[in-house]
C-alpha cells in the first residue's frame, strides 16, 4: 500500500487495504517473521489487480521503495504481482 500512496493512486491503495482487512493465515510455531511477514488470503477483480501491477512496475521501474523494502529492494515483488495479474480464476460449470 506504501508504492501505490507515493503514486497517488488512493483508490488502488484503498482497495488492498480493504482485502487485508481480515485474518492472517495461521502461522507455523516455528515461523520467525513477525508483523511484517503475516500472509494473507488476497482476493482482487482482475481489473484491480492489472492495475496495481501496473503501478507497482512504475514503482519499480522508478525506483521507489517503502521502509520496509529500501534494503532488499523490490526483487521478486513486480514478478508475484505479475503472476496474480495474470491468474484467471477458474470458472465452475455444472454438468
Amino acid at each position: 500500500m506504501d508504492l501505490l500512496s507515493q503514486l497517488q493512486e488512493a483508490g488502488l491503495a484503498g482497495a488492498l487495504g480493504k482485502a487485508l482487512s481480515g485474518p492472517a493465515l495461521a502461522t507455523p510455531a516455528d515461523h520467525q517473521g513477525g508483523q511484517a511477514v503475516q500472509m494473507y488470503v488476497l482476493r482482487l477483480p482482475l481489473d484491480e489487480r492489472r492495475e496495481i501491477c501496473r503501478a507497482i512496475e512504475h514503482a519499480c521501474s522508478a525506483g521507489l521503495s517503502t521502509s520496509q523494502t529500501k534494503s532488499r529492494g523490490l526483487g521478486g515483488f513486480v514478478e508475484a504481482w505479475q503472476e496474480y495479474a495474470a491468474y484467471e480464476e477458474p470458472v465452475c460449470t455444472k454438468s
